[in-house]
């Protein structure tokens, strides 16, 4: 499924990211308005994917953490609760 079905969907949260090969397909598909919150669980990889997205593209966040800590990584995003987040694997 591509974000492209859910365009009302503003944020993204991909879990699970490792080395970014769907996180560039997932920000072109992303509104111009939207965040894709790339949540990995494993530091070395979080760290690889700042170096490697570094200053790409504003929409991207990328948070070392992993499922279960999703509702405080959108509170310190600063994404409500409430709003619709979509999830990609």
């Amino acid at each position: 499924m591509g974000l492209a079905d859910g365009s009302e969907i503003r944020h993204v949260v991909e879990y699970g990211p490792g080395a970014g090969t769907i996180t560039r397909h997932n920000l072109q598909q992303l509104r111009s308005d939207g965040t894709l919150i790339a949540m990995e669980k494993d530091p070395e990889l979080a760290q690889h994917l700042r170096d490697r997205f570094c200053g790409c593209d504003s929409r991207l966040r990328i948070v070392h953490g992993s499922a279960p800590d999703v509702r405080k990584i959108l509170i310190r995003q600063r994404i409500a609760t409430g709003e619709e987040v979509a999830a990609r694997e």
